[in-house]
């Protein structure tokens, strides 16, 4: 599988609103496979992080839920939780450098798997 050339976005400027992102579909669908190739020879479960691309339109050709290659989602925040599990489906892990006490529960009914940033972190959630 070789790399696909994304499209010249200035070839399109006079076609669409400024401050846009263009997703070329094509491109998305050759990545996801190539991802999909890595996940089955290497037993790997790849995550969508949601900071990084939270484009909802395109849940349906990356998710499990839809037959695509990615298992789940990392998340930051509980929005971000509640998106993967909402929206993408699959596992939904968390790294937050702090968590708020207030937050926690939701993060615990939204979250497969939490990350600590340090042993005190995690004892004072344990319980």
């Amino acid at each position: 599988m070789g790399w696909h050339r994304p499209p010249d976005a200035f070839l399109f400027s006079d076609q669409v609103p400024s401050c846009c992102f263009l997703l070329d579909e094509d491109w998305l669908k050759h990545n996801a496979n190539l991802l999909h190739e890595v996940s089955i020879r290497s037993g790997a479960k790849i995550l969508l992080a949601l900071k990084a691309f939270a484009a909802w339109s395109c849940f349906p050709l990356l998710s499990r839920k839809y037959q695509g290659p990615l298992w789940g989602t990392c998340a930051s925040s509980v929005d971000e939780a509640r998106l993967g599990r909402e929206e993408f489906g699959g596992e939904v892990h968390t790294f937050a450098c702090a968590y708020e006490d207030q937050e926690f529960a939701q993060l615990l009914r939204f979250s497969d798997h939490l990350v600590f940033n340090s042993l005190a972190q995690w004892r004072h959630f344990a319980p």
